[in-house]
């Protein structure tokens, strides 16, 4: 009988290890300052993300759906961006195993480094945009993804000893998607509004590790890796965003522009499934799991000074700014439910991540020329990023630290055709986080950060965090009637003039002229 409840009372402190721990890292969108770098689009990448008073193509739908008014015609967007990124974590100190464990004979080593182990996703954009032969209307549809760093996966293992950061980080990814419509009317000659709705789809998901710390002659220090339990989280959902946007244009050499994305909270649904600890070994059966996350709202605005030849646009140098409210839209932090999982029941979490507001300058700029047969535009650019967190809330799963990059670009128009091709270099900020406040989860207190023994857990997240993000992307912009316009045929040749007639007397006589000069 005292076994039998023994059991039951280790299966039931592991399972109590989900309730906090199995949505710990749970990927709370996309930001800058965060997962996201500056910015989607081709022709904006490539000129330091500097657009928001520029929107010229089918990319207006994100960073200023105004700029769809002056787009006539039909025009089709396609590109994708894919950001090669490198991540690694030194932590601090060393093993807290005993090395004369045969369960743990790296005891008393310095942590290994542990770097991301991910491959690089395209990220795309495909927009649609037409004016119906309307003087001042403009609609577009299409569908976009935030300009995520994916690839952040960071191994259980790492030199045949336990990752040093696999309480922290082990995978968080998923994808969103914006299919969205908008619609952009040229109100006066230097005034120009949209309008933009998406429908903001979500599948995410994330894997964490926890410990069933039963007791302390069990679970030896708060790292005993046959302790460990291992948790994921798939869920899905969707929600609505709106954008609005103006485009002033006081002068021929002047623009300013501005766009709003309303704040929106993302509902999704799913599955929590979990793997048993070496020292308690059995199944689980899977739960449902309720995510409930506030996206923030983000603003964005741009002055633009444009070189003329006449009436022809030749160069022009643009600076923006953003700003995100991620502190306002976590300030309640992301809420989770359970109904039942084992032998629980209405668990309902709160998770805090300590974002706060982030700020992002842009500046850039384009040269325009004729060559290769075409238009030829070079274009080049910086941005500054500001940190999401502290440093002593950093953490893998999001890399919250400032940012800086260094952008170019190019593009070539022939005809209705254009091709557009843009790389960035990101500087990520190193950290060195010596007072950190990511701690392991215990389930047999309640998900709490305290061991079996009472001993509060030591921070796992100490230590220097260093990354770099290389970004590549391509992409094409079609003039659509302008393609397929019908050629006009030549105009017809003048008809040549009929020689006047001769009568037959002026043949017989022709045998008595002089003959004609060659």
């Amino acid at each position: 009988m005292t076994r039998t409840v023994a059991k039951r009372a280790a299966r039931t402190a592991f399972v109590a290890s989900l309730v906090g721990a199995a949505l710990a890292l749970w990927p709370s969108g996309a930001r800058a300052g965060g997962m996201e770098y500056p910015d989607n689009g081709v022709e904006a990448l490539g000129r330091g993300a500097a657009f928001a008073a520029k929107a010229d193509d089918g990319t207006a739908m994100m960073h200023n759906v105004s700029g769809f008014a002056r787009q006539r015609g039909w025009r089709l967007t396609l590109g994708a961006s894919t950001a090669f990124h490198s991540a690694a974590f030194q932590r601090a100190g060393s093993y807290p195993d005993d090395p004369k464990d045969p369960l743990t004979p790296w005891g008393g080593e310095r942590f290994p480094v542990v770097r991301s182990t991910g491959r690089p996703l395209p990220i795309p954009h495909l927009v649609l945009s037409g004016d119906f032969g309307l003087e001042r209307l403009t609609v577009a549809a299409g569908v976009y993804a935030p300009s995520v760093i994916t690839g952040r996966v960071f191994p259980l293992a790492v030199q045949g000893r336990p990752s040093p950061a696999r309480y922290d980080a082990v995978q968080a990814g998923g994808l969103i998607m914006y299919p969205t419509v908008a619609a952009a009317y040229r109100l006066t000659d230097w005034l120009d509004v949209g309008l933009g709705a998406s429908l903001v789809v979500a599948k995410l998901e994330a894997t964490s590790i926890s410990s069933a710390d039963l007791a302390p002659a069990i679970c030896k220090n708060q790292e005993y890796q046959p302790c460990d339990t291992r948790q994921k989280v798939e869920t899905e959902g969707s929600t609505a965003a709106f954008t609005l946007g103006a485009m002033l244009h006081p002068a021929p050499w002047l623009a300013i522009g501005a766009q709003l994305r309303t704040a929106h909270t993302l509902e999704t649904e799913g599955t929590v499934t979990a793997t048993a600890p070496p020292v308690q070994p059995g199944n689980i059966e899977p739960g449902k799991a309720f995510i409930t996350q506030s996206l923030p709202w983000v603003a964005r605005g741009g002055i633009r000074y444009i070189g003329l030849s006449g009436t022809r646009q030749v160069w022009d140098l643009e600076v923006d700014a953003t700003y995100e409210a991620w502190g306002s839209a976590l300030g309640e932090g992301t809420q989770v439910y359970i109904p039942k999982l084992s032998t629980f029941k209405d668990i309902r979490s709160t998770i805090r991540l300590n974002f706060h507001d982030t700020m992002s300058v842009r500046g850039g700029g384009s040269y325009r020329f004729g060559a290769l047969g075409g238009d030829l535009t070079l274009r080049g650019g910086a941005f500054y990023d500001a940190a999401a967190t502290d440093d002593k809330d950093t953490r893998l799963t999001f890399d919250t630290s400032a940012k800086t990059g260094v952008t170019a670009g190019v593009g070539l128009a022939v005809g209705p055709v254009r091709v557009d091709l843009a790389v960035a270099q990101i500087f990520h900020e190193t950290r060195e986080v010596k007072g950190g406040t990511v701690r392991p989860i215990n389930g047999a207190l309640g998900g709490t950060n305290v061991s079996s023994g009472g001993q509060p857990y030591e921070p796992v997240n100490n230590g220097v965090y260093a990354a770099s993000t290389f970004v590549l992307a391509v992409g094409l912009g079609v003039q659509i009637d302008a393609l397929f316009a019908k050629k006009k045929p030549p105009p017809p040749a003048p008809a040549a003039k009929p020689r006047p007639a001769r009568d037959e007397d002026d043949e017989d006589e022709g045998d008595d002229d002089e003959p004609e000069s060659p």
